[in-house]
């Protein structure tokens, strides 16, 4: 997937601070704005930014997609499903399990100092997981009839990996379940 130029990034970048103002009355001022550059791993043509309030300690963060001049932000419910929709995810079929788990994540899961476990992660550290071995990659099965993302998440300072299971059937209905934390072996 080929990286965006900058002149599309800060076309981009104008729809976020726009949809900042439009939805929570924040103005560029008052945030700063990452690109994430996550354009390896998102579809084709989607820019990707984390936004934060200045002085503001909570955590509080905005993630959001831009593709097509369309504008997802993890704050509006339903955005996830909207973003699928839009993109006419089922026509296509053509994520990969890391893209739907990078999207999945941003939108979908609390930011609490959790992770996905994904395969380089395995790769690197894998003494972290060696008491896990049910631990895996990512891993999507897609057809026209729906989709199932199954993945694990760890949480720092609680390595105890949680699997997830995802499924999203062709009408966007999103269904998620979490496991209890897995017991060494």
């Amino acid at each position: 997937m080929a990286a965006a130029n900058s002149t599309e990034t800060d076309v981009a970048k104008q729809l976020v601070f726009r949809h900042l103002q439009q939805h929570f009355s924040l103005n560029p001022g008052q945030v700063d704005i990452l690109d994430l550059t996550l354009a390896d791993l998102l579809p084709g043509g989607a820019h990707s930014f984390s936004v934060r309030e200045h002085d503001v300690l909570d955590g509080n963060e905005y993630y959001y997609i831009v593709i097509d001049g369309r504008v997802y932000c993890n704050h509006v419910a339903g955005d996830f499903v909207r973003l699928l929709r839009d993109y006419r995810y089922f026509e296509k079929l053509d994520w990969n399990a890391s893209q739907m788990l990078l999207i999945y994540q941003h939108f979908e899961i609390p930011r609490a100092a959790s992770y996905p476990v994904t395969e380089t992660v395995l790769k690197d550290s894998p003494s972290l997981y060696a008491a896990y071995p049910q631990v895996t990659p990512p891993v999507l099965t897609q057809s026209r009839g729906g989709l199932t993302l199954t993945f694990y998440m760890s949480t720092i300072g609680r390595e105890a990996p949680v699997k997830w299971t995802v499924t999203i059937s062709p009408d966007y209905h999103v269904e998620a379940h979490q496991d209890e934390p897995l017991q060494p072996r």
